[in-house]
């Protein structure tokens, strides 16, 4: 295909567990001797990516879609994108086809047995559908299919689809199909998922590898302002989204994203901005042993083009030294801090009940008093240096009680980030079929929880296409005087995003931890899964956003830089053109430990 050589074919962590093993993992958790267990390895590679095409997104006529058969893959992301789904149960089909031309929907979906039995006038309609603009996804195209009635209708080369010559180890999205697979084209994902080889004269946007032969699996035909998408996997859900997600069923799942992306643009939800985070785990800020070579890392930094936060013991800031401080206050977009728990003294926040553990139990008012110092001391260090660390709390060795999150809210802290193989503890996990998929997850306490990966996880590749931060984490033993494994990993995702990844700290990436997008009905909406988030207009006129938070904890409110106020769902925040402006949710009647930030470097 050209361009770079490929990455190293790596062993990948599932990106995301089903809440199945979630389950079982919060009932290890109570027994002696528990460790996190290693998640099945998935591959996934960056392959040779080309031009992205496709990074303006659409404004189509309407948010909504129809899909012919419940309980499918595509409708499931749909929900997630925030559009409204039709889904045609033992209903009226010539009502949603009639529907879906006249108030022109982006996006008609079906199995290819039902589509290809549709009499003629329906398939007439869904030609006026497709040549007046839609996006028709027809999934499940497979030997024996007859889709000869279809074409035909529809006016296309016929399709034909045969077996696989053996059994497909890898799905690869085609390099040059930014336009559909966006972020994900060139990626090669492992999967024991089968597919088959479809035959035609139709374009290639996906193919399943065998050996070292590769078939198209997935193709589409343009027709009118049109397309027309076939997929040979399955288009039914086993399960839900939260705990399917992930390489492994990528051709079922990934396909049916990657058309509603194309075919709703910014009507479906979308972030700000693209970011990533380096995190280091335990320095102190000063050179030599117990902290970093701070003007050698800040160097790799500019060189490479990423952002390292030092996640440092607030207890050892006595520890600082002036050099560091004044680097780190010169150059905040290549360097930062913020909080590890307060002393690091073992599993600091773990349960607070409980015998026979592998850690000492800590009673919450230990706990929450420990949450105090650490604010207060940063609070003071900020004061007395000039220097303020992030406010996101990394948990030492892993994420602490459930109970302790609204501590953390009420002290000024808006977000934690720990890596995503376990949840809180003591807490049930909710049955919310988007867990571990927004940017960051709000279910427990309203307290927004941010998921890092190991430098050995390549899931951040799918963190950058659905819209979440990427964020990665080691520690300095693990790195090397050059941080090699950084350096690496940087120049990833500089391919992967094609340059449009931009790297900042944690309290960045947290504040820009949010999902837009831009209702043809309704106009702009926030989905705000941060505790403070920073709107942007680059709009000429003033751009209204209407705020939604799932899981607004009881007593809280929102306040903005102009204006505080009492929590409400559906709040509007009108941003001036070329603007800024902070929306916080605050929780208690005092104000925060830890002021609020009023500056933000991304454009």
């Amino acid at each position: 295909m050209g361009g770079s050589p490929p990455l190293p074919l790596v062993a990948a962590r599932h990106f995301l567990w089903g809440r199945r093993d979630r389950a079982r993992e919060l009932v290890w958790k109570d027994r002696p001797g528990f460790e996190p267990r290693a998640h099945e390895p998935n591959q996934i590679e960056l392959v040779a990516p080309e031009r992205a095409d496709g990074g303006v997104l659409a404004a189509p006529a309407s948010a909504c879609l129809g899909v012919l058969e419940p309980g499918t893959a595509l409708a499931a992301f749909a929900r997630l994108l925030g559009l409204g789904v039709t889904e045609l149960a033992g209903g009226e089909l010539a009502l949603l086809l009639e529907r879906a031309l006249r108030h022109r929907w982006g996006l008609l979906a079906g199995s290819a047995d039902r589509l290809g039995g549709l009499p003629a006038d329906r398939l007439r309609t869904i030609d006026a559908f497709v040549r007046g603009g839609g996006t028709l996804f027809v999934y499940g195209v497979r030997p024996g299919t007859d889709l000869r009635h279809l074409s035909r209708h529809l006016n296309l080369e016929p399709v034909h689809a045969a077996p696989l010559p053996a059994r497909s180890s890898a799905l690869q999205f085609q390099g040059g199909a930014g336009d559909f697979a966006g972020l994900l084209a060139g990626v090669r994902l492992g999967t024991s998922e089968q597919g088959s080889r479809l035959r035609g004269a139709a374009r290639p946007l996906a193919l399943s590898l065998v050996g070292r032969e590769a078939h198209p699996s997935l193709v589409e035909h343009s027709s009118g302002q049109g397309r027309v998408v076939l997929s040979s996997f399955a288009g039914d859900l086993e399960g839900d989204l939260a705990g399917s997600f992930g390489a492994e069923r990528s051709p079922v799942l990934l396909p049916p994203a990657m058309a509603l992306k194309r075919a709703f643009g910014r009507a479906a939800w979308h972030p700000p901005a693209l970011l990533a985070n380096f995190t280091i785990d335990d320095p102190a800020l000063r050179q030599g042993l117990l902290g970093l070579p701070y003007a050698e890392l800040a160097r790799t930094a500019r060189e490479h083009d990423f952002h390292v936060t030092v996640a440092t013991i607030p207890a050892e800031l006595g520890l600082a030294r002036r050099e560091v401080l004044t680097q780190l206050s010169k150059q905040p977009e290549l360097v930062s801090a913020c909080y590890h728990g307060w002393n690091h003294d073992g599993y600091e926040f773990y349960r607070s009940t409980g015998s026979r553990l592998r850690h000492r139990v800590r009673s919450l008012p230990e706990q929450r008093e420990a949450l105090r110092l650490a604010a207060e001391r940063g609070r003071r260090f900020a004061e007395q240096t000039g220097y303020e660390l992030d406010r996101v709390m990394v948990f030492p060795h892993g994420i602490g009680p459930a109970a302790i999150l609204p501590d953390l809210h009420k002290l000024g802290f808006i977000a934690s980030c720990n890596l995503d193989n376990r949840y809180p503890l003591e807490a049930e996990v909710p049955d919310d079929p988007h867990l571990g998929l927004r940017p960051a997850d709000t279910a427990w306490a309203g307290f927004p929880l941010l998921w890092r990966r190991s430098i050995t996880d390549h899931g951040y590749l799918l963190d950058l296409f659905l819209g979440r931060p990427a964020m990665t984490m080691r520690h300095r033993e693990q790195l090397g005087r050059k941080m090699q494994p950084f350096v690496e990993r940087a120049q990833e995702i500089r391919r992967a995003g094609r340059g449009a990844v931009a790297w900042r700290g944690l309290d960045e990436v947290a504040r820009h931890a949010y999902w837009q997008r831009l209702d043809p009905q309704l106009g702009w909406q926030i989905l705000m899964t941060a505790n403070e988030v920073c709107l942007h207009n680059p709009d000429p006129e003033p751009r209204t956003y209407t705020v939604w938070r799932p899981d607004l904890p009881p007593g809280s409110r929102f306040e903005t830089d102009d204006a505080p106020g009492e929590a409400a769902e559906g709040t509007r925040i009108t941003v001036a053109p070329g603007a800024k402006t902070t929306i916080r949710l605050l929780r208690g009647k005092h104000p925060p430990e830890l002021p609020t930030r009023h500056t933000c470097t991304l454009p």
